[in-house]
């Protein structure tokens, strides 16, 4: 069995399918690990929003092409803010601002993790390990080594780690990782609707949490109800018409007559942030090193551009015939905390905004939503920041 590589991928996730494709496609042997059998299908539903930055990052992967035919462009997205059955007239209404491409595309989980990981097995510089654990880490000066429950042990001067809010590798490093729970949760599901859709996404701030209507292919749309969780499992609790009635209050009318397709599950709303994104030989990638509120569907976003920034640090430490494991790390660390960091106060600023009842301050809102709606030039940052078109763009992304 080989044991020694340029890279360790621990975590088999959206992410670090990607982030492997991305270091074989840069010349990295890479090793990818994961507790499952990647090769089975998932019941999944939920569907993720893939920003144009993200897009043109699967392009560069090759991976696009494989997915025609089941992304959904989004044109426009309208924001609102009120009460259940309440919405005011006063919103936003993101309209692309004139772009050429989308400002986003959304896709299921599901199809768009087959296309990765047949993309990951046509590669020969990528060894795939799958019902697989580490059970030891070992920090080396020189080079990095993971132990798996089979006895091996396997090298390399980087460990990526990709495996998700409860990452064992952050662990293994006691690299902190504080944790805020919001007391709400989010219930995912799929509906199909007899209104076309027409691209248009939509978020709408009640006062138990952000309600987000995300179109899909085929007259479709993703459900994302956020709300306080006790509300979440009554919600739950209800029969199927009661359920299909209480959704069709908060979203009324927009897309007609509704039918729930998938079977709704709930998952709590968290924010954790680890306190630093690599420690020695250790890079920490996408839910391993934040997980946000799930706002503007950017979560598989940032860890995209996580995945995009390592590896142009570790190309360029590489051509200057640096260790790729060593202290060139940092650059990544300072380019992608900060970036991640402050999206993440965004978010929590606006879920902590929006969730106030407060009368005073929900007209203030309002009048806030009609003003920024008036001003192109606000609305056409707004729209570059959700499109990850903003700041410092790792190579793979452009």
């Amino acid at each position: 069995m080989k044991t020694q590589f340029d890279i360790i991928i621990v975590g088999a996730g959206h992410v670090g399918l990607i982030a492997a494709l991305a270091s074989a496609q840069a010349g990295f042997d890479v090793a990818l690990i994961d507790r499952a059998d990647i090769k089975a299908p998932r019941e999944d539903s939920r569907a993720s929003t893939l920003a144009a930055s993200s897009v043109a990052m699967l392009k560069n992967l090759g991976l696009w092409d494989a997915l025609s035919g089941a992304v959904q462009p989004v044109h426009d997205m309208m924001i609102g803010e009120g009460r259940v059955g309440d919405i005011s007239p006063l919103s936003l209404h993101f309209n692309g601002q004139n772009r050429d491409t989308p400002m986003a595309h959304m896709v299921e989980n599901e199809i768009l993790r087959r296309a990765c990981v047949d993309a990951v097995y046509s590669k020969s510089s990528i060894t795939i390990l799958t019902e697989a654990s580490v059970t030891d880490f070992d920090n080396g000066a020189d080079t990095a080594t993971v132990t798996l429950d089979s006895g091996a042990v396997l090298r390399a001067p980087l460990i990526v780690a990709a495996d998700g809010r409860n990452s064992a590798m952050r662990r293994f490093a006691a690299i902190p990782a504080p944790r805020r729970d919001y007391d709400q949760s989010a219930i995912v599901f799929n509906i199909s609707h007899s209104v076309p859709h027409g691209g248009v996404a939509h978020q709408l701030f009640l006062t138990g949490g952000p309600f987000a209507i995300l179109p899909m292919v085929n007259n479709t749309a993703c459900i994302v109800w956020s709300d306080k969780t006790r509300a979440v499992d009554a919600a739950l609790a209800l029969p199927p018409p009661a359920f299909k009635a209480e959704v069709m209050r908060r979203m009324g009318d927009v897309l007609g007559e509704i039918e729930i397709t998938t079977t709704p599950y709930s998952y709590p709303l968290t924010l954790q942030l680890a306190e630093q994104y690599t420690q020695g030989r250790l890079a920490l990638i996408g839910d391993a090193a934040h997980v946000i509120l799930p706002l503007a569907g950017q979560g598989l976003n940032m860890g995209l551009r996580d995945a995009a920034a390592l590896i142009d640090v570790i190309t360029t430490a590489r051509g200057s015939g640096l260790d790729i494991g060593g202290a060139i790390l940092a650059e990544y660390g300072q380019w992608r905390r900060f970036d991640n960091n402050s999206l993440a106060t965004m978010t929590d600023a606006l879920n902590l905004l929006f969730s106030n009842p407060v009368a005073p301050l929900r007209h203030l809102r309002r009048l806030g939503l009609a003003a920024v709606d008036s001003l192109p030039m606000v609305g056409a940052f707004f729209v570059s920041e959700a499109a990850g078109e903003t700041g410092e763009r790792a190579s793979l992304m452009r």
